[in-house]
């Protein structure tokens, strides 16, 4: 548990820290001039709430799993058809929003802003990998989350065991909860 806790702490805090310097970079090299409306935003306290609901959610599973009860033998096989269904609900999520493909693809600051955290990011995975004496594409697959802490837990598990699993699952979950508190702050800002 230890080294979970180490392994996430240092990849959250080294990939905020690449990330936010390098939007920083982007939006002095690029400045963004679009005037845009503040639409309300629910409150930080109920976005927080509901990630440390999933939270619980992963504590309870853990448990769980120390039970060693017979139906969990078959854990791994149904992580795969939970992916699939999570992205299938994640597609109808978006559609249900009013966002076709082309809107996502074709929104040129979001993209910009999309290739800079994929570049920062990577580059924090990089520094993961030789602080946390890990194999560079560990270090990278953990930076690659990008704060889907559903997908990336399960297949860093797969791949990398439990320790680098759990540590992924971590990281990219205190990454939603620290940009679920400062984008608010940066929206009124930039």
């Amino acid at each position: 548990l230890l080294a979970i806790l180490h392994y996430s702490a240092v990849s959250i805090t080294v990939i905020m820290l690449c990330n936010i310097a390098a939007l920083l970079w982007l939006e002095r090299a690029i400045p963004w001039r679009h005037q845009h409306r503040q639409e309300k935003l629910p409150s930080r306290l109920a976005m927080a709430l509901e990630s440390l609901k999933l939270c619980g959610v992963v504590v309870l599973g853990f448990l769980l799993g120390l039970t060693g009860l017979a139906f969990l033998k078959h854990a791994t096989e149904a992580s795969e058809y939970t992916l699939i269904f999570l992205l299938f609900l994640i597609g109808i999520q978006l559609r249900n929003n009013g966002m076709t493909l082309k809107q996502i693809v074709l929104n040129r600051r979001g993209m910009m802003v999309a290739i800079v955290v994929l570049g920062s990011s990577l580059i924090a995975g990089a520094v993961n990998a030789l602080l946390l004496d890990l194999p560079l594409r560990a270090g990278f697959a953990m930076a690659s989350g990008f704060g889907w802490y559903s997908l990336s837990g399960i297949l860093m598990t797969e791949s990398f065991g439990p320790v680098i699993g759990s540590a992924a699952f971590f990281n990219d979950l205190g990454r939603e909860l620290i940009a679920i508190m400062l984008i608010p702050a940066l929206v009124r800002r930039s």
